[in-house]
């Protein structure tokens, strides 16, 4: 299948990719590797609360870390290097570690759009419609890379051919896997780009702060960049028609293959920390007077006090909930499920809750003021369950 022409040395000379596509790989690999465990962290040990998301995106996370192996693997072979100065031996090695890792890197970018899919649905209650159109552009992504797939290891009789030529393999047309690529990154792109639009347009209709609804829009719509990393990818994908420099011309392809797997993975993670990020500020502002250390501290608590100030209806004229968070949410916005408090304590941990009631008997009496303290040991987290609304997944 590959029978370069040797002539002319290409210009540059020897020139190596792969060192950059090491690097880049690694540091994008890594950063998605973090956030899904602070991401489980905050799952399993915080909010007590993991979900079918969680499962998506660790999935996601073994492929992409399989494929940034084996880039490293094809790479020591030879890849990214012409072809003009590898060996046989070497030429067989990267094409042959390239070809493998084709599969793990395109469902490294595929099967996370379904742990976005389930993210959404658990923060924004969508309608059974529009659940049924993320489930279907999300595992649509995974069935068509994986048609992709299909066609790279048949497009050639026997498939070592793609490696081996001198087995004398029978091919198809490149253009098939070509074309047929850019389809599935262009689909990609637009179902990228669906699951980012969105929560934009969902949280546009919530009555809310700008704040709140600039930060979470921010957040929750990082499938816009990903989808203009797709397209960036797409225009790499021709270079799979170069048959006489395979090693070194699709090594940008490789490159963007894995920062779109990574990127999308710390995309659906983010909106998933801020029990961490809560912890953290808290820390920082209050030190160790606002949170239980593991031994020492039995009597504290992350801070989830509320102070309600009724009147005679019973409507809410005032509303402190303690501080807010980065994104501008109170603590209890962001963990109350139906209506009630689903919370991020540790076990054992002691919180002190304060409720200030105006109570008026009459048109033209005195107001009495009254103050409830109560002390709760919490020593077991609420089980999950369905959610209602909103953040309560996070």
């Amino acid at each position: 299948m590959f029978n370069p022409k040797w002539g002319a040395p290409p210009p540059g000379g020897d020139h190596n990719k792969g060192t950059a596509i090491e690097v880049a790989s690694w540091v994008f690999t890594s950063i998605a590797f973090i956030t899904v465990i602070l991401r489980l962290y905050g799952r399993l040990r915080l909010t007590r609360n993991p979900g079918w998301d969680d499962f998506w995106i660790v999935l996601s996370m073994i492929f992409n870390l399989t494929y940034t192996i084996m880039i490293v693997v094809a790479v020591n072979a030879g890849n990214g290097r012409h072809l003009y100065y590898l060996n046989l031996s070497q030429t067989t090695s990267a094409i042959k570690w390239n070809s493998i890792a084709y599969i793990p890197g395109i469902m490294s970018f595929s099967v996370p759009k379904v742990g976005v899919a389930v993210l959404l649905m658990r923060l924004l209650n969508p309608s059974r419609m529009q659940q049924y159109i993320m489930y279907s552009l999300s595992y649509a992504c995974i069935v068509i890379s994986a048609l992709s797939a299909v066609l790279l290891w048949q497009q050639c009789d026997p498939s070592a051919g793609l490696w081996n030529p001198a087995l004398k393999p029978v091919c198809w047309s490149p253009s098939i896997l070509v074309n047929y690529s850019i389809f599935g990154g262009a689909f990609s792109a637009f179902t990228d780009f669906y699951l980012a639009a969105y929560p934009c347009f969902v949280l546009s209709k919530l009555n809310m702060s700008r704040r709140k609804k600039t930060s979470l829009t921010a957040v929750l719509s990082l499938g816009f960049i990903a989808g203009g990393i797709a397209i960036s990818r797409c225009t790499r994908i021709t270079t799979l028609y170069d048959r006489t420099d395979y090693t070194y011309a699709t090594t940008d392809l490789h490159l963007w293959t894995s920062i779109e797997g990574s990127f999308i993975i710390i995309a659906a993670n983010l909106p998933t920390l801020q029990p961490i990020f809560l912890i953290v500020v808290s820390r920082s502002l209050g030190g160790s007077n606002n949170a239980c250390s593991n031994e020492k501290q039995k009597g504290s608590a992350y801070k989830l006090s509320s102070i309600v100030v009724e009147g005679r209806s019973g409507m809410r004229s005032g509303d402190r909930r303690g501080p807010k968070d980065q994104f501008g949410f109170h603590t209890e916005d962001l963990v109350r499920d139906n209506d009630s408090v689903d919370r991020i304590l540790p076990h054992h941990c002691i919180e002190k809750t304060f409720d200030i009631r105006f109570e008026h008997e009459s048109s033209d009496g005195y107001g009495q003021v009254s103050e409830r303290n109560s002390v709760h040991e919490h020593i077991k987290p609420k089980s999950h369950g369905a959610y209602r609304n909103g953040f309560d997944a996070v």
